[in-house]
């Protein structure tokens, strides 16, 4: 892995016992030079797959069936950390041992974390399945260590109230995307990159986009606009019609970014306790689970392959039909219904 020293990046290969360093002015760079020099080493006296070979090779078959850039970068460092600490990229797979690959997990698991420890396993099992058809490696994966046990907590996910709460403390344009989160359980790519050709509002349907799907490729799902996501959404239109995209930042004119840190200074300002966009979308879901929707119908709203992921977001189930209207309603205060029934009666209607 490239090292950092006086501001300036460096990159390092090692093989058979020597080193060679370059400098670089940034990681991205240096990290591209390492991958190159390991496709160049090689030994042509021995036959068989290298393992820097099969990695490589499986990282460009990722990019080439359309996964996404951050997704392959992560299975790059994965790779990257595996070789430089087991010293193994020339190393001929079929020579891999297990006892080598649990050392290197053991490490990733005490210094960083065992779920970051079965995120590596995860990525090198996939690594050597790919490579039984072009290789032709052996069924037994090196690589399928034993998993490394990592307790669940419970995700937060906030109380209705204080989600409207956040909503009042924004200005206009972000409380619509609140509600926009809210009424579709979008995730958050989905939403920040949402553009108006993908909202129809003659059939009240709008489209979002995801690769959260096995073999990576863009899904594009319908879903029905309720009349308040409608509302919301010709309010925005108002502002950025003329734009691509629905949501765009008014100080970079262009889509936002992730949002991390400015919705933790959102729920600091409306006094609640921080959450992000994904519990927005667990809080739709928890929503839907308490008024009694089912869980085949949750599922559609969330569009999850298997209902079993669906699940994992609820604390209730219930038997209806997916009919969203009047789903998302905003609660309605105590003091606001004492106004209204004082007004009623001096109306003469109470």
């Amino acid at each position: 892995m490239p090292v950092k020293r006086k501001g300036k990046w460096y990159g390092r290969v090692s093989w058979s016992g020597s080193r060679k360093e370059k400098q670089f002015p940034t990681k991205k760079d240096a990290i591209a030079w390492e991958v190159a020099m390991r496709s160049k080493i090689s030994s042509p006296q021995e036959d068989g797959t290298r393992l820097h070979v099969l990695l490589d090779d499986y990282l460009e078959s990722c990019s080439n069936r359309g996964q996404t850039k951050k997704h392959i970068d992560d299975k790059e460092r994965a790779y990257l950390s595996f070789l430089e600490l087991t010293g193994s990229g020339m190393q001929l797979v079929t020579e891999l041992k297990y006892t080598t690959v649990q050392r290197y997990l053991n490490h990733v698991a005490r210094k960083v974390s065992p779920h970051r420890a079965n995120v590596h396993r995860k990525f090198l099992v996939a690594a050597w399945n790919w490579g039984m058809r072009p290789f032709g490696l052996p069924k037994e994966n090196p690589f399928a260590v034993e998993t490394y046990r990592v307790d669940k907590t419970s995700k937060y996910i906030p109380p209705v109230d204080d989600f409207w709460r956040l909503v009042d403390a924004v200005q206009a344009h972000e409380a619509r995307l609140l509600m926009t989160f809210l009424y579709t359980g979008g995730r958050r790519t989905e939403i920040l990159t949402l553009k108006w050709a993908d909202v129809d509002f003659k059939k009240k349907v709008i489209w979002l986009q995801t690769r959260k799907r096995r073999g990576g490729g863009m899904h594009r799902d319908a879903l029905p606009m309720i009349s308040d996501l409608v509302e919301v959404l010709k309010e925005q239109r108002m502002e950025t019609g003329f734009k691509e995209f629905v949501f765009i930042s008014p100080k970079t004119k262009k889509p936002y970014s992730p949002l991390t840190k400015v919705m933790n200074k959102w729920c600091e300002k409306a006094g609640i306790t921080p959450f992000n966009f994904h519990a927005i979308r667990h809080l739709s879901a928890s929503i839907l689970a308490d008024k009694g929707y089912s869980l085949p119908n949750i599922q559609k709203l969330l569009r999850h392959q298997a209902v079993t992921t669906t699940a994992r977001y609820l604390h209730s189930l219930g038997l209806t039909d997916l009919d969203l209207e009047g789903a998302f309603d905003r609660p309605v205060k105590k003091q606001e219904v004492n106004k209204k029934v004082s007004k009623n009666e001096k109306r003469g209607l109470g």
